[in-house]
């Protein structure tokens, strides 16, 4: 007897992967914490993936009294260098993360765990599994293309700011190229591109606004003059 499938997790891509393949299930949140107890990535996925399922089967026996159910949980952690990486607290510790795993190869472990229950059964007739599944990833090194392709979409995400306030952005790719190349570290990679951004157009179209010269309505226009980027009206 299969039973309901309860996930044991909110991660919209476990959903999304269920769903692809036609299981129909049930998501319940582990509200397990765990304190890091292994250096070893797969000793860990595996006990937060027992622990998220075990938290979960308690859970659903009182919701589903008597009736038969399965209990899937999961965990995934990615290691590099001897380090597991934990989730990116925010954006600064995700650009951080990036800059680690660029030009590397890392590790990216999951661990399952099922739980039947109820008078369920799991396909091999036992009522649990438990394992870890490894594989290696390569992060590419940023290209300068790639650096470009980055700066254009930030500055897109400038523009619409802006357009808020009545202001137009206008970049030409000479000054476009030139931000890229000023906001690129070999070890930083794409992160000082952020400031150039910011120092070179965002504050200089602000402090032309403060002064009168751009005003709702406007132009600005982001061109390389002089091998600096200036923004004029």
């Amino acid at each position: 007897m299969p039973g309901r499938i309860i996930l044991a997790s909110a991660s919209p891509r476990r959903k999304e992967l269920l769903t692809q393949i036609g299981i129909n299930f049930t998501a319940m949140v582990s509200d397990k914490e765990t304190e890091p107890f292994s250096n070893d990535p797969v000793e860990v996925c595996r006990e937060e993936a027992r622990m998220k399922a075990e938290d979960v089967a308690e859970k659903a026996k009182e919701i589903f009294p008597g009736l038969p159910f399965i209990v899937v949980g999961a965990d995934t952690d990615v290691s590099c260098d001897g380090l597991i990486l934990g989730k990116p607290a925010d954006k600064e510790d995700a650009a951080s993360m990036l800059r680690r795993l660029s030009g590397k190869t890392h590790q990216v472990y999951t661990g399952v765990c099922a739980i039947a229950c109820g008078g369920a059964v799991l396909a091999d007739g036992s009522d649990k599994c438990l394992f870890v599944e490894g594989t290696d990833v390569k992060v590419t090194e940023l290209t300068e293309e790639d650096i470009v392709k980055i700066a254009r979409r930030m500055l897109a995400v400038t523009g619409k700011r802006m357009e808020e306030q009545g202001i137009t952005l206008d970049v030409e790719d000479e000054a476009v190229e030139a931000l890229s190349k000023d906001g690129f570290d070999p070890e930083y990679g794409a992160r000082p591109l952020r400031r150039a951004i910011q120092n070179t157009v965002e504050d200089a179209v602000a402090e032309q606004m403060l002064e009168g010269t751009l005003t709702a309505g406007d132009t600005a226009h982001v061109r390389l003059k002089d091998g600096a980027v200036v923004i004029e009206k």
